[in-house]
């Protein structure tokens, strides 16, 4: 470091010598490259619905594990097929249209996946086995969630929005304490410091879920987590 400083001494008096000069107004920009912000938020809607169809596909997969008894796979392979073709329609009308038609086809996806999530989620053998493919199923739903609301100012959107984010906070963190727990040989401090996140994202879902306030959120999230 006091090589650098010393070398640089010479050429910090040399600019400093230089009269200043009127600075060179900025080029002109065009926004997104000439992509317009619909589109841009297009794009990221139909990604994250892609993304939500490969999940689905791990998904399926894992709820075929020997231990998941024969009607709850049957079960949970239908229902991730449903949601996969709602999540392909959701991607096929963000990339059609560069207007907001993707939230009606998000409607029908929404409750695909709620009936995905609560087939997973009543049967212990599944939620074992699928249970972290329905984690990453749930956050890239959030996602897909969050670029929708892009640029809206609607408050009911946006407190849905946020309270979908606050959810997959929730499961990821949840899924990182079941993790420590399985595996084991963690220092004391690093599994305390991953329920104490679990159990701050859970108060701050709550928290969200029940007030809806968004400026007590933006406190909470600051002061909790």
């Amino acid at each position: 470091m006091t090589r650098t400083c010393t070398a640089l001494a010479p050429l910090l008096t040399l600019v400093a010598a230089v009269p200043a000069q009127p600075p060179a107004p900025p080029p002109a920009l065009r926004p997104f490259g000439g992509v317009s912000p619909d589109q841009f938020r297009n794009s990221t809607v139909a990604r994250w619905a892609d993304q939500i169809g490969l999940d689905l596909g791990t998904l399926k997969a894992a709820a075929s594990a020997p231990q998941v008894p024969p009607p709850t796979r049957a079960a949970v392979g239908a229902a991730a097929d449903r949601a996969a073709g709602e999540a392909a329609a959701v991607a096929r009308a963000a990339r059609r249209a560069a207007d907001r038609r993707a939230e009606v086809a998000h409607e029908n996806l929404d409750r695909e996946l709620a009936r995905l999530t609560a087939l997973v989620r009543q049967d212990p053998a599944a939620r074992a086995a699928a249970g972290p493919a329905l984690a990453r199923v749930r956050y890239a739903d959030q996602q897909l969630e969050a670029a929708l609301a892009e640029g809206d100012r609607d408050p009911a959107r946006l407190r849905a929005a946020v309270v979908r984010l606050a959810d997959s906070l929730e499961d990821q963190a949840d899924a990182l304490r079941d993790l420590i727990a399985d595996r084991g040989g963690f220092d004391p401090a690093t599994v305390q410091a991953v329920r104490g996140l679990a159990g701050a994202a859970r108060q701050f879902g709550r928290a969200v879920r029940y007030t809806g306030d968004l400026d007590a959120a933006r406190r909470d999230y600051r002061t909790t987590l």
